[in-house]
């Protein structure tokens, strides 16, 4: 079995890192939203050079996460056991919505900005549209 997880969401929080001074590595999270019908809320942990890479996303910033999801529990302060479940992702690529030149930041605020993320009904897709 895999634990693969690849998801398009928007950035909803600020993109908070830091630099963990016993190893020198960069840690950092945030969170996505992605929606469907139903708007879901996702957080989304990030190691090394991938935190370094999303530490200048903004809100708004469309982005593609490859990664594995993760599920932990912890006692809250009462005593109870709490669950939660995170992305945690090895690859984070910013999804420009025009052509932006390299390194530069392209996010969902930009202006004159072409969006390419329309609405597809399922009717709309037929077996010949289907790479497989």
């Amino acid at each position: 079995m895999y634990n693969k997880v690849f998801m398009v969401g928007e950035v909803c929080s600020p993109v908070q890192t830091k630099q963990i001074e016993s190893t020198g590595k960069t840690v950092g999270n945030f969170r996505i939203k992605t929606s469907d019908k139903n708007t879901q809320y996702h957080t989304v942990n990030v190691y090394d050079t991938t935190a370094e890479m999303v530490k200048d996303y903004t809100e708004g910033t469309l982005v593609f996460l490859e990664g594995k999801m993760c599920t932990r529990s912890y006692l809250d302060r009462n005593g109870d056991k709490k669950w939660v479940t995170t992305v945690n992702a090895h690859r984070c690529h910013n999804i420009c919505v025009e052509q932006c030149p390299m390194g530069e930041v392209c996010n969902d605020k930009t202006e004159n900005k072409k969006d390419l993320r329309t609405e597809v009904k399922s009717d709309d897709i037929t077996a010949e549209d289907m790479p497989f």
